[in-house]
Formats: structure tokens, sequence, C-alpha cells
């Protein structure tokens, strides 16, 4: 029962922040298309990052509490296959995440401000993929202990 443990706190992990990434992205791509200064863009989209991280942070309140949860009540798999889906959903959601990127980065008219989105976009890929890998250390270690 604990590799389901990880698995499901594997999937709200990345499918909750993959919607987090999406509404964010737009949300900065409005912002850049509003007539401001550079300074005033750039306060905002510190504002928006900050408000980023702390979705973020709820977000991993509940995967993190399936994670411990699955080591406190360890019990060898009887197959690992279910971790093929933690797998899909993970490779699906970094190839979203790199086409919304695209998308919105051929999109904007203030080039000055891609280097920001280029760097969201790995900032993101690290976070979403931090549940998924300890899923798949995880049910492995259980397997073999």
């Amino acid at each position: 029962m604990s590799i389901w443990y990880f698995i499901i706190g594997a999937l709200i992990a990345v499918i909750g922040m993959l919607f987090i990434y999406q509404s964010t992205i737009y949300t900065i791509e409005g912002k850049l298309q509003e007539d401001k200064t550079n300074n005033e863009i750039y306060q905002d989209l510190v504002r928006i990052q900050t408000m980023f991280f702390i979705k973020h942070a709820v977000v991993e309140i509940v995967p993190l509490i399936l994670i411990v949860l699955a080591f406190m009540n360890p019990e060898p798999a009887s197959s690992m296959s279910p971790l093929i889906i933690v797998a899909v959903v993970w490779i699906g959601a970094m190839l979203r995440i790199y086409q919304t990127h695209q998308q919105v980065a051929n999109r904007i008219e203030k080039q000055q401000f891609r280097g920001f989105l280029t760097k969201f976009m790995m900032i993101e890929i690290g976070l979403i993929s931090a549940f998924p890998i300890i899923a798949i250390v995880g049910a492995l270690t259980l397997s073999v202990g």
C-alpha cells in the first residue's frame, strides 16, 4: 500500500504545480504586455514570483504528508508498474511546461524579459521534478528492503 502513497503524492504535486505554473506564466505574460516602465514591470514580476512560491508551498503540503506516511508504513510493493503512471505524468508535465514557455516567449514584445521567463521555466522544472524523483526512489528503496 505504501507505493500508492508515493504515487498519489507525486501525482497531486505534479498536477497541482503544473496548474500553478500555467496560471502564473499567463499572468506574467499579461504584465509584460502592459504599458509600464521596465522597473515597474520588474517589481510586478517579483510580486508574482513570490505568490508563485507561496502557492507551491501550499500545494506541497498534502504530497509531503503522503510521502511521510509511505515511509512510516513501509511494506514491499508487489509490482513497480504503478511507477510508470508517475513517469508518464511527469514527462507530460515537463513537455507542457516547455511548450507553454515557448508560446509565451514567442508572444512577448519586450525581449529583455525572455531571460526571466527561461529562468522561471527552469525553476519550475526543478520544483516539479522533486516529488516524482522522491516517489521513484522511495518505492524502489522499499521494494529492496
